[in-house]
């Protein structure tokens, strides 16, 4: 221990330490480059500050003979970061490694418990999701009685969509059952792109019963801010003929434009034919497909099947019309996006044409 005066007060230069730590700056500064960032940080933990600059205090008294450069310092009696001292530049601009220190800057590290939330109305092409929607047709008859019935269907998701799936499910004693599902079939097109398939059903009950035919469809989607179930149905008999249910209104993906594609239903016909729409909550959604599940030894059910068994309109109802704008479409180049690069959804106000009714849903 060597001892020195200085104001009339005594320091202890502890010198076997200096020469340590010096070793250790050394030995950091010509391997800092070859070690990974984690083992890089920790290493440089193990020095305190108070060894790692140049001007420092011990015992609260100013050392002021500065680390000269040629072991390593910058003989400046300036107090630095121990970052500066051992060379290493913090925060460096976008695509320049460096060190980065925690915290939400742009060139900061951000901490593991930060929750990132894309700005208002945008996306990223990583956050693009795939929802599911389906349609159907259906016929009840009472006795000996023909099944016959087809209707164009706008799919879910439109220009969005896969290849839709089908199926087709009895409910009395049948013979002779088909069915079809195709593009067109001899429907007027329009002068707008829309994604309509075309079902039909044929078969007789010999004793009553309902036969329906379904088709669903994945699409790429964003959306899900209002779900929707369109039902046409029979004003006299209010007898249901044609549903419709996705998280996205049918214009979604069908040149979303809601007055060129207010509804679904290609057949529509509004002398003898109404038109009911139902929003119901995500969480009612939830749990009318929690219903649908079985177990492994049958298929589940489709969400018209839940609404049309275990469920009614409530004719008195009268729900407010869905008020916010929902997204109706992606921008045309969001394919071109790479992931995590800001694609913001095209979203409008649905209006709600006269003649289509509001109705809410109630348990049997």
């Amino acid at each position: 221990m060597v001892k020195q005066k200085k104001k009339g007060e005594e320091i202890l230069v502890k010198q076997d330490k200096d020469v340590s730590d010096f070793e250790k700056r050394n030995f950091i500064k010509k391997g800092l480059l070859g070690l990974g960032f984690g083992a890089s940080v920790a290493l440089l933990s193990k020095i305190p500050l108070v060894n790692a600059v140049d001007y420092v205090k011990a015992n609260n008294i100013e050392l002021t003979n500065p680390l000269p450069v040629a072991q390593g310092g910058t003989a400046s009696t300036s107090a630095v970061d121990a970052r500066t001292a051992l060379g290493v530049l913090a925060d460096q601009v976008a695509g320049t490694a460096s060190m980065r220190t925690l915290g939400t800057g742009a060139l900061q590290a951000l901490p593991g418990n930060t929750s990132i939330i894309p700005a208002d109305g945008t996306i990223t092409q990583a956050k693009l999701k795939t929802s599911q929607g389906s349609v159907n047709i259906t016929k009840t008859v009472g006795g000996i009685a023909y099944l016959d019935i087809s209707s164009h269907l706008t799919l879910p998701g439109g220009e969005y969509g896969f290849h839709p799936q089908y199926k087709q499910v009895e409910s009395g004693g049948f013979f002779s059952v088909t069915a079809t599902a195709q593009g067109m079939s001899a429907f007027a097109l329009g002068a707008s792109y829309v994604s309509k398939i075309y079902l039909a059903q044929a078969g007789t009950a010999n004793s009553g019963g309902t036969l329906t035919t379904y088709a669903q469809q994945r699409y790429v989607t964003s959306s899900g801010e209002v779900f929707w179930v369109f039902i046409l149905r029979d004003k006299t008999t209010r007898d249901i003929i044609s549903m419709y249910q996705a998280p996205d209104h049918p214009c979604f993906g069908n040149g979303g434009k809601p007055l060129q594609v207010p509804h679904p239903f290609g057949s529509y016909d509004p002398l003898t034919q109404e038109i009911v729409v139902i929003n119901p909550s995500h969480e009612e959604v939830e749990n009318m497909k929690k219903e649908g599940e079985r177990g492994e030894d049958e298929p589940d059910k489709d969400l018209l099947e839940i609404i049309t068994e275990n469920y009614d309109i409530d004719e008195a109802s009268k729900p407010k019309w869905p008020s916010i704008p929902v997204t109706v479409g992606l921008p045309k180049d969001y394919e071109m996006k790479a992931m995590g690069e800001e694609v913001k959804p095209i979203k409008k106000v649905i209006p709600k044409p006269t003649y289509i009714k509001g109705k809410s849903l109630r348990k049997k």
